[in-house]
């Protein structure tokens, strides 16, 4: 009888060891799970960042240029207003009635 007990006792121990186990088991699957969802949106949130990046970048070279229009508009309209010839440089250092320097 004694013997019978010990081993109802063992069986029980190792299936409360094995339900433990199990139960570490689906932890550790339900964190990998959860990792591998933060680690997507992570990788996702990036993504859009990089785009959202590239984006920027090319308005920025579309304001550089078009302020590089503005600023030839604008000198061409200053040389026109002078007098100065279409495509004539105005220099700031120019004195009245020196030849204006041509590009």
């Amino acid at each position: 009888m004694e013997a019978f007990k010990r081993r109802r006792y063992d069986i029980a121990s190792m299936a409360h060891e094995r339900n433990q186990a199990v139960m570490v088991k689906l932890q550790l699957e339900t964190e990998l799970r959860l990792s591998n969802e933060h680690l997507a949106s992570a990788r996702s949130e990036r993504d859009e960042a990089r785009t959202a990046l590239v984006r920027v970048q090319h308005d920025v070279e579309n304001l550089m240029a078009t302020n590089q229009r503005l600023v030839e508009e604008a000198a061409v309209a200053e040389a026109e207003a002078r007098g100065t010839p279409a495509g004539t440089k105005p220099g700031s250092r120019q004195v009245p009635g020196e030849r204006p320097w041509k590009s």
